[in-house]
């Protein structure tokens, strides 16, 4: 496979907690760190860890790295970069 590219179309209400969308855009430091095993070019590899209550809009993170939100997990790739949009989603950059 040389390229993919993935797209999610749906209704978004664009609403996100005061709390939320008040924290400043940028990198964000990470909650933690955990080691995982990424793939064969990367072996094991001790990756940030965000809570996704954390990570405010406009928020860039780059692969690998782990985003966890109450009802499922989010593996950024070592290439990879992801984006939180002013609602609230994210978008990953696959390279």
């Amino acid at each position: 496979m040389v390229a993919i590219k993935v797209s999610g179309f749906g209704a978004l209400d664009g609403c996100l907690s005061a709390d939320r969308a008040s924290r400043s855009a940028g990198i964000r430091r990470p909650d933690e760190y955990r080691e995982i095993w990424v793939d064969p070019d990367h072996d094991w590899r001790v990756v940030p860890v965000f809570n996704e209550s954390s990570l405010a809009p406009r928020v860039l993170i780059d692969g690998p790295a782990i985003v966890e939100e109450t009802t499922t997990t989010i593996l950024v790739g070592a290439r990879d970069r992801l984006r939180v949009t002013a609602a609230g989603n994210y978008i990953i950059e696959l390279q």
